[in-house]
């Protein structure tokens, strides 16, 4: 009873924090109706501005010193894919010659280190040094035609310390900040510097679009969670109540940051800390909607976690940093500290969905003394999900930034200049394309809902890291198409996503069998959320794992598996090397391969001459290095329609290709892979290696011995950092498997086949057997004794015929 009790009442607070916050965020999002004609009026005023600053630049020529100075920080950490892209953009903003300075901050490694300085210098070596000299003598120092770049020796205080060291040589009387993957428009100063006539400005922030909006499930999640805040943002400056501003694409008055003592690196979300202080200091901001700068929303779950996570750590405590100040201050009124609140505990809010799971599969076993009110707690917080859903997902343009439409189309010719080729290829609907992708759909929306389940992990684990006292890392979001290194934080999170999995499917099975169909509702939703999440990270980690394979080697490329699996592992980057009998068919496979973006390199082999075969294995190392060796050449033969027997010449020839060459060819290539410690060998043998059929009995025995082998190798290699994986297929759809004599059941495709076997290559699996109704007969008859397997086998039609 007193658990029931308990169980109830935690419900009932995090429904009503549900609740309540829900309200909120709803009726902010409507005052956005309200104000929409005030918002015309000051973004004309804004433009008025700005084009008479821009007639006067075009008329006549400013005397420097009454003309606003701008340092421009672009702190970056081992982003070396960016850096050139946020350089060139950088330099082509628009302001008065001598009167800014860009300033790179570099917090690479050495070897990054090293390449950004390069990319610095050879930017450099382009621009006009003279117009470099004129500028350094005209305004105090000041070089806007070059880019300066800056490295310290101690990284302590992460980005934060990065920037308070920038701060350190920045002459400027504003500060502009910019992250590394940012494209900001050209008339980016002339649009914001004016703004700051208002002496009590202390901060400005501009809108940020992103280039990769449409490239995968995830970054058009990210889009829809960040359009919603903006959009919650946009309202908050109308009122100058508590907003979190991100830190790039930001303009700070120096006065501001010498005031609030620039930036602190206390958590690790030193832009939000940033901007409390200065609101708590009486400094007023704003927030640009139609300036609008282009970035990268991170494109992998596994980047995912850890921004995600990162950003609640540093929130979470931020809040328990300024909770007390704006509570306490005497110049907020009532309804701007309960927005402070209100602002500061979504994180909690996420969190909340987490601990609500939590209590739930507890709450189905005292379902029998949970009365009433728990069926009313249920039914409202069900219905305010609904809602809080819609609000989220359905009631955002989610083709961007609405109210900088026609700004942003202006902006996309930038942001497309200034990007590498790759991000332009992957970023075609950014800004100007936008418009194109104004909805989703449905089944799409709900799966964008489901996400914040995986989210509220994130923000659940923050929160008792921080209440804990746990210091987490800075880890930077990989950006420009670099990897994310493994990461103990990321491993950890992910493994606590599968113990949700597990046991949020558990709170399913255990609501089924109590007939709680309330706990049955949410557990299926996390069930489903966190499931997705899983899903997200075995496709990123099979993109990785092509990404990483640079030289493929496959034997047998002429047959169906063969040739399937050289175009499934086609690529551009991919250097592959394709043996096999048929010439003619060889360089059609070739030629297939090279048409998706490989380099092959084709063999005609006779499996048969060992010493040849060797040779060639032990070469394929020299012009690169052999990620995975595919053995998969074969041969096969049969007793014959009048049950004849095998003649022992096709006999011995089958031993020879299907066992002894692939010996003879994973011992010339192991040396190589042992020494390099890293390598991949799949080798093919067959469901009839587990039962010998009485129609091929040297093809059962052969295949039978390379299962083992395989099994043997992978147990001896394992420590050396070589997988060997064993491929046991059911009946594949070919020449040799047509000439089969027999039934053939579950007979497949070889492009489906091939699909299996990369996954099964890319989880690593001991055995890749498919199909699995086959594969578990075949399995089962092995394990009976022969006075009982041969009849079962017989009934099947594998028995003798005549």
């Amino acid at each position: 009873m007193i658990f029931s009790i308990i169980v109830q009442v935690l419900l009932f607070i995090l429904v009503a924090f549900f609740v309540t916050f829900t309200c909120y965020e709803i009726i902010e999002g409507q005052k956005k109706v309200k104000q929409s004609s005030d918002d015309g009026k000051d973004s004309s005023s804004s433009d008025k501005v700005s084009e008479e600053h821009t007639e006067k630049s075009d008329t006549e020529e400013y005397d420097i010193k009454d003309v606003p100075t701008v340092s421009i920080l672009l702190p970056v950490c081992n982003e070396v894919a960016v850096v050139g892209q946020l350089i060139k953009a950088v330099s082509e903003i628009e302001y008065v010659d001598g009167a800014y300075e860009i300033l790179l901050l570099d917090d690479s490694n050495e070897e990054n280190a090293t390449a950004v300085k390069r990319i610095v210098e050879e930017f450099n070596s382009t621009r006009n040094h003279a117009d470099s000299e004129k500028n350094e003598n005209a305004s105090e120092g000041f070089r806007s035609s070059v880019v300066q770049y800056y490295s310290r020796e101690s990284k302590e205080g992460f980005k934060a310390g990065n920037i308070n060291y920038g701060l350190m040589i920045a002459k400027g009387d504003f500060v502009v900040v910019f992250d590394a993957d940012c494209v900001p428009p050209s008339d980016f100063l002339i649009r914001t510097i004016p703004c700051f006539h208002d002496s009590s400005l202390g901060f400005l922030q501009t809108a940020i679009d992103f280039r990769n909006r449409n490239e995968n499930f995830i970054t058009r999640f990210l889009v829809t969670e960040i359009g919603h805040k903006d959009k919650m943002t946009a309202n908050f400056n109308e009122e100058q109540d508590l907003a979190n501003l991100t830190g790039s694409s930001s303009v700070w008055r120096r006065k501001c940051l010498d005031d609030i003592g620039g930036f602190s690196d206390r958590t690790l979300t030193e832009d939000i800390d940033l901007c409390y202080r200065a609101q708590l200091n009486g400094w007023h901001y704003r927030y640009l909607s139609e300036v609008v700068s282009h970035e990268e929303l991170p494109d992998t779950i596994s980047a995912v976690r850890l921004q995600r996570h990162r950003w609640a750590y540093g929130l979470v405590k931020n809040t328990f940093l300024h909770i007390c100040g704006f509570a306490g201050k005497s110049d907020f009124t009532l309804g701007q500290k309960l927005n402070a609140f209100m602002m500061m505990s979504q994180t909690f809010l996420l969190a909340s969905f987490y601990a609500l799971l939590l209590i739930a599969v507890p709450a189905i076993f005292v379902t029998e003394d949970l009365g009433w009110i728990f069926r009313i707690i249920c039914t409202v917080f069900l219905i305010t999900a609904i809602v809080w859903g819609y609000n989220n997902i359905c009631g955002i343009n989610l083709s961007g930034q609405s109210d900088s439409d026609d700004n942003g189309r202006k902006n996309d010719d930038v942001a497309k200049e200034a990007a590498p080729q790759k991000t332009q290829e992957s970023s075609k609907t950014a800004a100007g394309d936008r418009t194109e992708n104004t909805s989703c759909s449905f089944l799409e929306s709900v799966a964008y809902v489901l996400m914040y389940l995986p989210l509220s992990l994130y923000y659940f684990l923050a929160v008792i890291e921080v209440l804990l006292g746990i210091n987490v890392s800075f880890v930077p979001t990989p950006k420009g198409g670099a990897v994310m290194q493994r990461n103990r934080l990321a491993t950890v999170i992910f493994w606590l996503e599968v113990v949700s999995f597990i046991y949020a499917l558990s709170g399913m099975v255990f609501s089924i069998c109590y007939f709680n169909l309330w706990t049955l509702l949410y557990t299926t939703i996390c069930t489903c959320g966190f499931g997705i999440s899983l899903a997200l990270s075995a496709v990123e980690g099979q993109r990785r794992y092509f990404e990483n394979l640079k030289h493929v080697v496959i034997t047998g490329a002429t047959g169906e598996i063969g040739g399937a699996l050289a175009r499934k592992f086609a690529r551009r980057g991919m250097h592959m090397t394709l043996s096999g009998r048929n010439e003619a068919k060889l360089n059609e496979i070739k030629a297939q391969c090279e048409k998706q973006g490989a380099e092959v390199d084709i063999r005609i082999l006779d499996l048969r001459n060992v010493d040849e075969l060797r040779a060639w294995g032990s070469s394929l190392a020299d012009k690169m290095p052999v990620d995975l060796l595919i053995a998969n050449a074969g041969l096969n033969t049969n007793i014959g329609e009048d049950l004849e027997g095998e003649p022992f010449e096709e006999a011995r020839a089958l031993v020879e290709v299907n066992l002894l060459s692939d010996i003879a060819l994973i011992d010339s290539v192991l040396p190589a892979m042992r020494k390099r410690g890293r390598g991949q060998i799949a080798i093919l043998s067959s469901l009839a290696s587990y039962y010998g059929l009485v129609y091929t009995p040297t093809y059962c025995a052969t295949k039978a011995a390379l299962r083992n082998y395989g099994n043997s190798l992978r147990a001896w290699l394992k420590p050396d950092g070589i997988k060997i994986n064993v491929i046991l297929p059911g009946y594949i759809d070919s020449p040799m498997c047509r000439a089969m004599p027999g039934p053939k059941p579950f007979l497949m495709k070889s492009d489906r086949a091939a699909g299996i076997i990369t996954r099964g290559l890319y989880l690593n699996l001991a055995r890749i057997s498919f199909p699995f109704p086959l594969n578990l007969g075949i399995w089962s008859l092995s394990f009976l004794p022969h006075c009982l397997a041969a009849p079962i086998a017989a009934l099947f039609g594998y028995g003798r015929m005549k």
